[in-house]
């Protein structure tokens, strides 16, 4: 799983405004990481497909987010549900948006009955409250002072669960013990790992 380090140095590799420069614009930005990082690890689960021999497997594998709508969905999400307006909230979801699809986020888990093969990501399950949450315990745990406002966390929170729900790809291989019979089957819920 990315770490809270590895999501901010790619969300601020994007950050071509400066938005998170300056002792309150890090450790927002680190708040929100740390935030993000728990609710991938804890919360957020991977729906997906395996097809190969049955038999006892494990599942291990990359998922990919939808890197071309990334700022469309940020953007959308935190003009409409967050309610931000002007000429910053296009920065703000860039930043956003890029920086969490350009990263590769491993997943692993059982398989459904495919001992050995390979499988495909079909979709993400996570939800914006508990993320929201997540991201409120990630900013008081860095000692954020500034001001954010609930329904930027909303707007927030909805675009990254979009982001990680839809449009997503990926897959692996599933290793393990196999049998002579073929078998496609779904999988129980993997985790970012």
């Amino acid at each position: 799983m990315p770490t809270p380090i590895e999501i901010t140095g790619s969300i601020k590799s994007f950050d071509t405004l400066g938005l998170f420069d300056g002792a309150f614009g890090v450790l927002k930005l680190q708040g929100l990481s740390q935030g993000i990082s728990t609710w991938l690890s804890t919360i957020y689960k991977v729906s997906s497909v395996s097809v190969g021999v049955g038999g006892v497997g494990a599942c291990t594998g990359v998922m990919n987010l939808n890197l071309g709508g990334a700022v469309g969905v940020m953007e959308g999400s935190l003009s409409t549900v967050g309610q931000m307006t002007g000429p910053l909230v296009f920065g703000y979801a860039s930043a956003m948006g890029l920086g969490l699809a350009s990263l590769p986020y491993r997943i692993a888990g059982p398989s459904g009955g495919v001992g050995t093969g390979a499988f495909s990501v079909l979709g993400g399950i996570g939800e914006p409250s508990s993320l929201y949450a997540e991201l409120g315990l990630g900013l008081t745990a860095v000692g954020y002072g500034g001001v954010i406002s609930s329904l930027e966390l909303q707007g927030l929170s909805q675009g990254i669960v979009t982001l990680f729900t839809l449009g997503i790809t990926g897959g692996g291989t599933v290793q393990g013990s196999g049998s002579p019979t073929s078998l496609t089957a779904p999988n129980p819920p993997m985790f970012v790992v």
